[in-house]
């Protein structure tokens, strides 16, 4: 009955604090995961004023879950995992890949890695240097209120929803 078809679906927006590793064929290489001993590298960067100038751009209050605390931990005391992956993705961002086969985040997920400039509303060259990744390694990073998503078509199969669905995420 096309009555019965549904239209549009919409979705809460979601943060996460994390950033997972991926490589090449899209597989994480570590869980999400918290409690790494990270609050060396928070205090390495204190003492030489640099996690000052990444608050101030970011607009974070850096902790040892912050994103980019934890890619410098991984950097150091798991270079196998750093060196394979090619990708980060936070739960947000896995999602819309999993759904739509996009690689994006939202503002507000992207502010809450340590890797985001406010002011610049991109990715920051200061902390992309320090951790060694690329901008390409991290998601588009868009406005999801003003776009709206079609899911791909092995999930409208999967999922049982029409090929016509609109997804809007607030």
């Amino acid at each position: 009955n096309e009555s019965d078809c549904i239209e549009t679906i919409t979705f809460t927006e979601m943060t996460v604090d994390s950033l997972i590793p991926f490589n090449e064929q899209k597989k994480s290489l570590m869980p999400v995961k918290y409690g790494y001993e990270t609050q060396k590298y928070i205090d390495a960067l204190v003492m030489n004023g640099v996690i000052g100038q990444l608050e101030r751009k970011t607009g974070l209050i850096f902790q040892e879950v912050t994103p980019l605390m934890q890619i410098l931990w991984l950097k150091n005391e798991q270079p196998a995992i750093f060196t394979e992956a090619t990708q980060y993705m936070n739960v947000q961002s896995y999602i819309m890949y999993q759904l739509f086969d996009l690689y994006v985040t939202s503002p507000a997920a992207a502010g809450r890695t340590g890797f985001y400039n406010l002011t610049t509303q991109t990715w920051d060259a200061q902390a992309l240097a320090l951790s060694g990744l690329k901008e390409q390694m991290l998601p588009q990073v868009i406005d999801f209120q003003t776009h709206s998503f079609i899911l791909m078509p092995e999930m409208c199969t999967y999922l049982g929803i029409d090929e016509d669905t609109i997804f809007h995420v607030n």
